[in-house]
């Protein structure tokens, strides 16, 4: 009787990890890391075009568009994000993007800073902040809000 209920547990067990597997592996392969493509913020206002990414040191290549600031609108394109995991090679995990502007002569700096996490559905869920002071000593530092980022 003891065996019998032992190799149903085992039996049960083992098909339990392999449908979690299957699933979970089906998650690990859409998001092992950040996949590449134009990011958009809902409202349409910011936008992250992912290049390229080194999954050795976490580092992300891309281009960031707002359509408005202070000065206008901005683009930077580098080397511009991070990311890292909690589980190797696994969403959800940890990214942000950090971009700077200052144009020659130094009239004004600005930054925009976003950082949150890579969701499991290949969106990007960032909570972001700007800076910019200008050389009239005008600051002004505001929160640009919690958004999803699709593809």
């Amino acid at each position: 009787m003891v065996k019998k209920t032992i190799r149903k547990f085992v039996a049960y067990t083992s098909m339990a990890l392999l449908a979690s597997s299957v699933a979970v592996g089906s998650v690990m392969a859409a998001a092992k890391v950040p996949q590449f493509g134009k990011y958009v913020a809902e409202g349409g206002n910011y936008s992250i075009e992912i290049t390229s990414t080194n999954s050795s040191i976490g580092q992300i290549t891309a281009e960031y568009n707002a359509s408005y600031s202070p000065a206008g609108p901005l683009s930077v394109k580098g080397d511009i994000g991070q990311y890292s995991w909690v589980k190797y090679n696994v969403a959800p995990f940890g990214i942000r993007f950090g971009m700077k502007v200052r144009p020659s002569g130094w009239p004004y700096i600005i930054f925009d800073n976003w950082t949150g996490a890579y969701q499991v559905d290949n969106t990007l869920l960032l909570s972001g902040v700007r800076s910019y002071v200008n050389s009239d000593g005008v600051i002004e530092v505001r929160t640009l809000g919690t958004k999803t980022f699709s593809k």
